[in-house]
């Protein structure tokens, strides 16, 4: 399913819909919108915390700041690039009533990462690239950038859009697959990810079902016909082109080829049911229930189920 990406088409996108794009994605309130920036920011805090100390961190592709504010907040140096001038007046916008020691610890740079990011040579702890891979040429891009930038031992952290979901979301993407003949390899990994759950885990989800439709139950739903135009909405809204996807194997095996080991594969927020239900279910439904799998994300069966994932990756 790759295709060659138009970047001015790209930019475009990213400048006409700068202020939806960071609203939209960090709303977790909104149960019409699915938030995935906001819990790919709450997963890259996650991981981050299980190192020791402050970092110094380079965000790539930060689109209106909110992660590298999130990060500088719990006491890291940012660097964070973005070639969206909007973007960036987005995140000074938003770092301005923050307190001083917060704007000190951030910087926002205009840069494009097809050109030169011009980052210092291995001073980086970590470097993120969040929601970016699927807009570049290829996916060695970054491992370059993140290869040049980073300390050894510093970690890569890089989120993805999961080519292993066109098998279990049933959408005009499973049927290219098939169209493509390429859909037996996806089906194949799949069914490498097929692990155990332990029976903690198991329950942990049922409490957090049980949990979330006590909570749903409290609703006041908008029992209002949806137009069609939402009902046929994508994930991807408004787009006019198709954003390469990656599979965690395929990651893996451009991480190794770099120099670059895994550290961990985790899964954005497995949907349990076609993310085109939240559409069609009364409106915050869907994100309850799909909130619940959260307990899933880090268990090599959430690949399957997400639309997204960030690998982390080592230098060695």
């Amino acid at each position: 399913m790759s295709q060659k990406l138009d970047d001015n088409l790209t930019r475009e996108y990213f400048f006409d819909h700068a202020n939806d794009w960071v609203r939209d994605g960090y709303d977790p309130e909104n149960a019409r919108v699915y938030p995935t920036p906001f819990h790919r920011a709450r997963v890259v805090c996650r991981i981050l915390e299980n190192k020791s100390g402050a970092q110094k961190i380079a965000d790539i592709g930060c689109g209106g700041g909110n992660l590298a504010i999130m990060l500088a907040e719990r006491g890291h140096q940012v660097t964070a690039c973005d070639r969206s001038q909007k973007m960036l007046d987005i995140a000074n916008a938003s770092v301005s009533n923050k307190k001083a020691d917060v704007r000190e610890r951030l910087e926002f740079v205009c840069a494009d990462i097809n050109e030169d990011m011009n980052l210092d040579k291995a001073a980086y702890d970590s470097l993120l690239a969040m929601g970016v891979i699927g807009y570049l040429p290829s996916d060695n891009v970054l491992f370059e950038i993140a290869k040049k930038a980073l300390k050894p031992g510093g970690m890569f952290l890089v989120s993805c859009r999961n080519r292993l979901f066109n098998m279990v979301s049933f959408s005009d993407r499973t049927r290219k697959e098939i169209e493509t003949g390429e859909a037996l390899s996806l089906l194949e990994e799949i069914d490498r990810l097929y692990h155990p759950v332990s029976p903690n885990d198991a329950l942990n989800l049922l409490q957090k079902i049980e949990n979330n439709s006590r909570s749903a139950s409290r609703l006041e739903f908008d029992h209002e016909e949806l137009p069609q135009k939402d009902k046929d909405a994508q994930v991807d809204g408004n787009m006019a082109f198709e954003p390469r996807q990656q599979t965690p194997e395929s990651m893996a095996l451009t991480a190794s080829h770099h120099g670059f080991e895994v550290v961990s594969q985790t899964g954005i927020h497995p949907h349990l049911i076609d993310p085109r239900m939240n559409r069609l279910l009364p409106s915050g439904v869907f994100n309850r229930l799909t909130e619940a799998a959260e307990v899933f994300e880090s268990l090599p069966i959430g690949l399957i189920w997400s639309s997204v994932f960030i690998g982390a990756y080592r230098l060695q």
